[in-house]
């Protein structure tokens, strides 16, 4: 979903997104998505879970995933760009 948000503000938008909140920010700004503090909080739910072997972190993570989902359906509504 990460890629086809940056695609489409760098496409769109002349954005430059360096990082996940870069992008996530630089969406903001555009009006692509809302202004929703979920979406930096996901980035550091990744981060938490890259190198990270413990079953409560996981089990936490797993439980807020349920939140994600319809934030990336809106996301991908508002990014009309062609895929593969």
């Amino acid at each position: 979903m990460l890629e086809i948000l940056k695609a489409y503000l760098e496409e769109q938008h002349n954005a430059q997104c360096t990082s996940p909140r870069t992008c996530f920010r630089s969406a903001f700004r555009h009006g692509v998505i809302d202004n929703d503090p979920f979406w930096i909080n996901l980035t550091v739910l990744r981060n938490y879970t890259v190198h990270t072997y413990n079953q409560q972190l996981a089990d936490y993570v797993y439980s807020r995933l349920a939140e994600a989902a319809p934030r990336f359906r809106a996301a991908l509504a508002a990014t009309p760009i062609e895929r593969d």
